[in-house]
């Protein structure tokens, strides 16, 4: 590979492999800050908004984006994931991918201008038309830019990768904001700013990235990129839908109150998945895509990342479970016991809920997506099936029946990843199963001898605990500062 496409798509030699595990780190890190500061602007808006603006304005938005965000699914095609995977790129597969990607945003344009008028008569809300024909334009923005995204995260240009969405919804934030203070436009005001991030983001990943389209001499690669990312894409419906099923069935055979109690102790829930798990995927994936021809090394990355988001799902699961009302009261004050009763019962499922969503890098970075679709279909419908059965009991009984089916729906599906991946099952159990026994030894030691202290003051003591008895296994262990020193090889 010359120098020019080196820098423009990277490189897969050797070469490459070089320090590869300390970028994995470096990207992780970075993702999660970033991640945090977009979380912080998220709820300043919001405190801002919900003073400038009538519920009835967003109500109006969270009704368009309905048919927006699930027709946006559809959108990539999972052709950027394809293009970070791939062992080798050039100038033409990848203006082949970026020619395919800029007619699936206007394809998906197209379609949300035709469902448009139907949602507002769904609705009965004639406004909701115009604000998903003017919603629909991002995805154009959005498509152009796909593949330069793709670029800089297959080249672990971390800063650029985490930077420039941040930016960009900090500008989008911010001219809503304003027009929403200056202006009478109202729900408006939320809809040029979500329009005004794209765009931004857009220019800025173009700027960033030396890749620039050409002329597509032939499309040769592009069938196997298509293929790759339909089952991408598939899985990630399965998963979109298996997320939102939970609420649609509380919300046709319960009611409003319910709904309400189950979506806030659900986004607590989400809230550690949002800021690590997430995050450290965008990492991981590319890390892994380029050492997947040294297993030794690709072992080390997954095993070392797999033990650090236990290291964190841990003892969040444990928190949440039997500190559900501290956490709830502190969040959201009083008049929400109910929502604490279902996050009490959905936390067990934090302790496996990020290792699901790790088995993807197995199969992703080994381009096996096809395999990982048809595995998903059980799985998802296992979750399909335990909230079936829950419903009978309303919100809490779709909270219970979600926890403990995740504890038999998780284990299978990762001993499986791990198996087709060739991954040995034992150091996978190892890497899991010590860091979650110590946050249960130094959790359950805390609860007992300070049983009498306040839960804020049990917490953080048993923070410091469990960092300690972290930090004496790393010393004392030989074999895991072997496994450290080949990640940061």
């Amino acid at each position: 590979m010359s120098g020019k496409n080196s820098e423009i798509f990277g490189s897969n030699d050797a070469e490459a492999a070089e320090g590869l595990g300390q970028r994995a780190a470096s990207g992780g890190l970075t993702a999660v800050g970033f991640q945090g500061v977009r979380m912080l602007l998220q709820f300043a808006s919001l405190a801002v908004y919900a003073r400038l603006l009538l519920p009835e304005d967003f109500g109006i938005v969270v009704m368009a984006t309905t048919v927006t965000a699930f027709v946006g699914m559809f959108s990539d095609l999972g052709l950027g994931a394809a293009t970070i995977q791939r062992k080798t790129i050039d100038q033409n597969l990848v203006s082949a991918l970026w020619l395919t990607n800029c007619v699936l945003g206007l394809a998906v344009m197209l379609i949300c201008f035709a469902l448009a008028p139907a949602a507002a008569h769904i609705y009965d809300t004639p406004e909701v038309a115009a604000v998903v024909f003017a919603s629909a334009l991002a995805y154009p923005m959005t498509a152009s830019a796909a593949q330069h995204q793709a670029l800089l995260a297959r080249r672990m240009q971390w800063m650029q990768l985490q930077s420039i969405p941040v930016i960009a919804t900090f500008c989008g934030l911010c001219t809503g904001m304003v027009l929403a203070w200056q202006t009478d436009l109202g729900y408006w005001s939320l809809v040029i700013g979500n329009l005004v991030t794209p765009a931004i983001q857009c220019l800025f990943f173009w700027f960033s990235s030396p890749f620039r389209p050409t002329f597509v001499k032939n499309w040769d690669g592009v069938r196997s990129s298509i293929s790759f990312g339909l089952y991408l894409t598939g899985f990630n419906f399965l998963t979109y839908f298996h997320r939102t099923l939970d609420n649609v069935l509380i919300g046709a055979y319960s009611n409003a109150n319910a709904v309400g109690h189950y979506s806030r102790a659900y986004s607590v829930f989400m809230l550690p998945l949002t800021l690590v798990s997430g995050p450290v995927s965008t990492a991981m994936i590319p890390a892994m895509s380029r050492a997947v021809d040294d297993k030794k090394l690709w072992s080390a990355l997954y095993l070392g990342a797999v033990s650090i988001l236990t290291v964190i799902s841990a003892p969040a699961a444990l928190i949440l479970t039997f500190h559900a009302h501290g956490v709830v009261d502190i969040l959201y004050g009083p008049g929400w016991t109910r929502a604490a009763n279902i996050l009490s019962l959905l936390g067990p499922a934090m302790l496996v809920h990020p290792l699901f969503a790790s088995a993807q890098w197995l199969f992703v970075s080994r381009g096996e997506t096809k395999k990982m679709f048809w595995a998903s279909v059980p799985a998802i419908g296992t979750f399909v099936i335990s909230y079936i059965f829950g419903i009978a009991d309303g919100a809490e009984g779709v909270a219970w029946m979600y926890a403990w089916s995740s504890f038999v729906v998780v284990p299978i599906w990762l001993v499986y990843a791990a198996y087709i991946a060739k991954l040995p099952i034992a150091q996978l159990g190892l890497a899991i199963g010590i860091p979650a026994a110590m946050a249960a030894i130094a959790f359950g030691a805390v609860e007992l001898m300070l049983a009498d202290v306040s839960w804020m003051y049990r917490i953080v003591l048993f923070g410091f605990a469990y960092a300690a008895s972290i930090a004496s296994l790393l010393t004392a262990s030989s074999t895991l500062r072997e496994k450290i020193r080949l990640l940061a090889r």
